[in-house]
């Protein structure tokens, strides 16, 4: 019995998932078809995360959750094939990635866009550091939602404001605002460096220092 995480017995799956299952998927293309013979070694489904296996409140839109075991055959994350996964199962998954001994965590946050749940919109990738050793992945909170907000939150890491009273999309929107600005900080410096008119270089500058501000309020 595979209990990589070592969750309740009444969790475990542990059931390959085959690649031609996805085949049959009428968006894919050629090119992600190559991708799971390139990059995907196996997929195995490991734990079902329901109220009937942990004896938990469902959530407002999580009926379960899925953990998947994924064996890679390149040390370079295929987020383009994860997120291609995800967005073609209705349910909210979080991915353990294993290349020869290392391990990380990989998680798309995702809400649905349609009442029915069978489309969802990914809002963020989150994937946590290679390490050795299996990854810890705690089972916190009394319903599904909570449950699956602490996941993201633990693979996040300090990527979120890990403040529990605001709610994960508040986060993960805030975190998006910030990476804005630093990508635009970063791009004004470098502006400036090459900038040859002293009087645009003021300008930059001055706009730079609104930015700098803003991060610091954000």
């Amino acid at each position: 019995m595979n209990n990589l995480l070592q969750y309740p017995a009444s969790t475990i799956v542990d059931r390959p998932i085959p690649k031609n299952a996805f085949y049959r998927n009428a968006n894919i293309t050629p090119r992600m078809r190559n991708r799971f013979v390139d990059e995907l070694q196996e997929l195995r489904w490991l734990y079902k995360l329901a109220p009937q296996s942990l004896n938990v409140e469902r959530g407002k839109d999580i009926e379960e959750i899925e953990i998947f075991h994924a064996t890679l055959k390149q040390s370079d994350v295929p987020v383009e094939l994860l997120r291609f996964i995800d967005q073609v199962m209705p349910q909210f998954i979080v991915f353990i990635l294993q290349y020869q001994d290392r391990y990380c965590l990989y998680c798309n946050y995702k809400q649905f866009t349609s009442q029915a749940h069978d489309k969802c919109d990914i809002k963020e990738t989150f994937v946590s550091d290679w390490h050795t050793d299996i990854p810890s992945l705690a089972i916190q909170g009394r319903s599904l939602t909570a449950i699956y907000d602490n996941f993201v939150r633990q693979i996040a890491g300090t990527r979120l404001e890990q403040t529990p009273t605001a709610p994960l999309g508040q986060a993960v929107q805030a975190m998006q605002q910030r990476d804005e600005l630093l990508k635009e900080i970063e791009k004004i410096e470098k502006a400036i460096q090459h900038e040859p008119q002293f009087n645009r270089q003021v300008a930059l500058n001055q706009k730079l220092k609104q930015l700098r501000k803003q991060l610091e309020q954000a």
